[in-house]
Parts: C-alpha cells; sequence; structure tokens
C-alpha cells in the first residue's frame, strides 16, 4: 500500500515537473536547477522498481510520522 501511495505522489510530481520544465528555456536552462530537473526526469523509469525495493524491506520496519511544527522549543 505504502509503495503504491508513494508512486502515485511521485508520478503527480513528474508530471508537473515535465509540464514546468519547459518554463527554464534561453539562459536559465543551462543553469544547475535545470540540470537536475532532466536529472529528476530521466530517473523516472527507475523509482517504480525503486519504490517497490523499499517496501519489500519495510515489513516489521518502524514508521515514523512527520508533525512539520518541531522547533527548538521543543527540543529544549
Amino acid at each position: 500500500r505504502w509503495a503504491g501511495q508513494a508512486l502515485a505522489e511521485l508520478d503527480r510530481a513528474m508530471r508537473l515537473l515535465e509540464r514546468r520544465a519547459g518554463e527554464f528555456g534561453g539562459q536559465a536552462r543551462n543553469d544547475r536547477f535545470a540540470a537536475d530537473i532532466d536529472t529528476l526526469l530521466a530517473a523516472r523509469p527507475h523509482l517504480p522498481a525503486l519504490a517497490a525495493r523499499l517496501a519489500a524491506a519495510a515489513p516489521g520496519s518502524l514508521q515514523t510520522r512527520i508533525h512539520g511544527d518541531f522547533h527548538l522549543g521543543q527540543v529544549l
């Protein structure tokens, strides 16, 4: 189930990245950000297998939830 959800989120992110990649035309297309976009899009075919490997390794593992409001005051 986790792998399916992760792949669905990755697919949505990749589709958005593909749509927005064209916005980096001209000089901006040569910067490192554009190269990172190309790297991510090139890796897209490998993501399902990676998610499947992670899911196979996960049974019995501890699940961590991220609250999103963790700050120094809570640590102290």
